[in-house]
């Protein structure tokens, strides 16, 4: 850059030395022949023209590549506003995935529902809860049922905001839920666990489990509907001293899979 910052001083000194020279003489103030300033010029204005012509395409370097930069400028931006619409548009496509099979329960089921967005959960997965984008605005109340596209059980809301409502999941043993089996037809109270591994009590010792039988809700204690799916059974114990036999279901929800849930407003 140096070297360069020099040259140009050097071709600006001399290109005004031949200017003034030829305007001193048209001035007859040197007396220099024409013969001499024709000779004179044409050994000046061929380096010249060649300076000048190399500054003329250094110039013309430096505008391409402005140019290519806002062209690769206008690329990148082009490209990210692409990667954001396709990003909505798969989004739209899920949601409309759901809204198809929330319908499907509406008209079998009779299920009224409204869809929610995942905004938050407990990270470190100790307390079992998640937060949606929908609230009493929305027709959300303390209770409701909450459930996946594929009617499995999430757990049920229990606080309401306008415009945000937590939910207690499966995984909280707070939660009690009243089962059944799917296939050996055993009711029994599931609770709650941090874990996957759900504790099904209270179930009739006269009964004949079977290992991966599926469970679901039996809708026996009127805050969650019928066949809402849990899990599989995946051990059984029985005591002689006890009344009843218990069993562990193993839960088929994983809660950092959520992204979109539906509130059960009606069932």
């Amino acid at each position: 850059m140096r070297l360069f910052k020099n040259k140009f001083f050097i071709f600006l000194l001399f290109l005004i030395f031949s200017f003034l020279i030829i305007f001193l003489n048209s001035r007859k103030l040197l007396g220099f022949s024409n013969n001499f300033l024709n000779v004179f010029v044409s050994s000046v204005s061929k380096p010249v023209w060649l300076v000048s012509g190399r500054f003329s395409s250094l110039f013309s370097f430096i505008v391409d590549l402005k140019n290519i930069r806002s062209e690769d400028f206008n690329l990148k931006d082009k490209n990210q506003r692409l990667l954001a619409e396709n990003i909505y548009l798969k989004d739209l496509l899920k949601e409309k995935e759901i809204l198809d099979k929330a319908r499907e329960f509406h008209i079998k089921d009779n299920f009224d529902w409204q869809i929610g967005r995942v905004i938050g959960m407990d990270i470190q997965n100790w307390s079992g809860y998640v937060i949606v984008d929908i609230g009493s605005d929305d027709g959300i109340k303390i209770g409701m049922p909450v459930i996946t596209q594929n009617k499995l059980l999430v757990g049920k809301v229990i606080e309401v905001e306008k415009k945000f409502s937590k939910i207690s999941t499966l995984l909280n043993p707070s939660i009690k839920v009243a089962t059944k089996t799917q296939d050996s037809q055993a009711f029994g109270m599931l609770t709650g666990d941090y874990t996957k591994s759900l504790l099904m009590d209270f179930i009739d010792k006269d009964k004949i489990l079977l290992l991966g039988e599926p469970v679901m809700t039996s809708g026996k204690d009127g805050f969650f509907p019928a066949g809402l799916v849990i899990g599989e059974l995946k051990n059984f114990e029985i005591k002689p001293e006890n009344l009843f036999q218990t069993a562990i279901i193993r839960s088929e929800l994983n809660i950092y899979d959520l992204d979109r849930v539906l509130v059960l407003t009606k069932f």
